[in-house]
């Protein structure tokens, strides 16, 4: 390498070493541990290590000035671990940051309710509160059992309806006449009416006794019908006959 090469880079280092000097000279002064006592354990222990650090690079750089392989040297072995306190530092701040952000709600719950402890109005309102949520809960299930109870007394009543419409007679015997010819209306037997409804329970038993059979009606229709049929069928052999 030239002279001419060489005097920029001698300014530049000389440049250098002013700035470390002017910066190194309020350290310089007093002790450290002076300076360190009334800063924060952060950041007492950030000065501590930028003190090393610092030392170390000068040793480095005056090993390389003087032609060492400084590399091979200790000292470099000293800057990476000094590196690593870096590192260290780095995740304690940011460690730090998140737990302000964190809030245990147990232990939260806990310092308030043992500092309204002795507070009875708070007390009496939270007693109030927890008695009516108790309430209101009851008062939702006992109207769930209620419209299921409903629920279930109408099912039972539409069944007795749908029941009684099957067992019912005139359903039957009205089925079974549209299948056959139409009687005249005065060969349609009517039920009979009472006079008068009974009245009692004896009376109306005895109004089902007297009341006519399904059975006996369906039986005497039939014959009725067959009757009809047979009168029906002698008149059209008289008219074919006659003519």
């Amino acid at each position: 390498m030239e002279a001419a090469d060489l005097l920029p880079m001698l300014e530049d280092l000389s440049g250098n070493i002013d700035d470390l000097e002017e910066s190194l000279a309020p350290l310089l002064k007093q002790a450290l541990s002076a300076t360190t006592s009334t800063l924060p354990l952060l950041d007492k222990a950030k000065l501590y290590v930028l003190t090393t650090y610092a030392i170390d690079s000068i040793l480095f750089n005056y090993l390389r000035l003087n032609g060492a392989d400084a590399k091979k040297h200790p000292v470099f072995t000293e800057i990476t671990r000094v590196k690593q306190y870096f590192e260290k530092i780095k995740l304690a701040e940011t460690a730090g940051i998140k737990r302000d952000f964190t809030l245990d709600k147990g232990a939260a719950g806990r310092f308030v309710k043992h500092g309204l402890a002795g507070n009875e109005k708070y007390d009496r309102e939270r007693a109030a509160q927890q008695a009516g949520e108790k309430d209101g809960a009851q008062r939702k299930l006992e109207a769930l059992d209620q419209q299921s109870e409903q629920r279930g007394k109408k099912r039972k009543s539409d069944g007795m309806d749908r029941l009684v419409q099957d067992s019912n007679p005139t359903s039957r015997t009205g089925s079974a006449g549209d299948s056959d010819d139409d009687p005249s209306p005065s060969e349609v037997i009517l039920p009979r009416k009472a006079s008068q409804a009974p009245r009692g329970p004896n009376a109306a038993f005895q109004a089902l006794l007297n009341a006519p059979s399904p059975k006996a009606d369906d039986k005497e229709q039939t014959k009725k019908e067959n009757k009809t049929k047979k009168r029906q069928k002698k008149a059209e052999e008289a008219v074919q006959q006659a003519t």
